[in-house]
């Protein structure tokens, strides 16, 4: 492809990355527990702390990351070991499963917030495709054109910022298969934005001026 390209502009961003609390209201929680993952007796898996208070009628749970201890069974990486701390967490809160209906437990965890920047480059010369690899296909590479001129746009992500998320277990007690006890049974698992926390800091893009949002998985 022969062409001669001009850098136009590329935005460059500093952004706080700290997050207040997450949840805002982290200070009304109760004291720190610690919970263990034992999915046979004698056979522990791992540990982390947590606080959690009980309200609208929903457990609301914070876990402290640094403390966790992962013993790292089948290759567990300690992002993986996350759902079973969850799980062990949620049967730590509810000790017998004889409620009717469902319950919810929310982990509050903090997410980042990316965005996707773009740089533009100016194409002077008229342009050709030189080659393509093997099962590429017909599709031809467009240029995005603006009053008239041809642009290559190239995008980056960037993270700028952090949101404070939900992550809500609903959860529901069923008859095991022998018949003589009940347990916790997974019906639904959801996230959502916490309450007073969202992704600031949008962007206009530097050719069209048009909003680039800030956005994170939370939403």
């Amino acid at each position: 492809m022969k062409i001669k390209l001009i850098l136009i502009i590329f935005y460059l961003f500093s952004y706080s990355l700290s997050l207040a609390q997450c949840p805002i209201n982290i200070n009304e929680f109760g004291p720190s527990t610690t919970s263990n993952y034992e999915p046979f007796p004698y056979d522990y898996w791992g540990s982390v702390n947590y606080r959690e208070r009980f309200f609208n009628n929903r457990y609301e749970i914070k876990v402290d990351w640094t403390t966790v201890t992962n013993l790292g069974r089948y290759g567990l990486d300690d992002y993986e070991f996350k759902s079973f701390m969850y799980i062990a967490i949620i049967n730590d809160l509810i000790v017998d499963c004889n409620f009717s209906g469902t319950k919810q437990f929310v982990f509050f965890e903090e997410t980042d917030c990316k965005i996707q920047k773009r740089c533009y480059l100016k194409v002077s010369e008229e342009s050709e495709v030189l080659c393509a690899d093997e099962g590429w296909g017909s599709y031809i590479p467009g240029f995005y054109e603006w009053y008239n001129e041809k642009y290559l746009p190239i995008s980056k992500e960037f993270i700028c910022g952090l949101q404070c998320c939900e992550f809500i277990y609903t959860v529901e007690c069923i008859l095991a298969p022998s018949g003589n006890e009940t347990y916790p049974h997974i019906v639904s698992i959801a996230k959502n934005p916490a309450a007073g926390s969202g992704c600031n800091n949008p962007i206009y893009d530097c050719l069209t001026n048009e909003v680039i949002n800030c956005e994170s998985t939370c939403e």
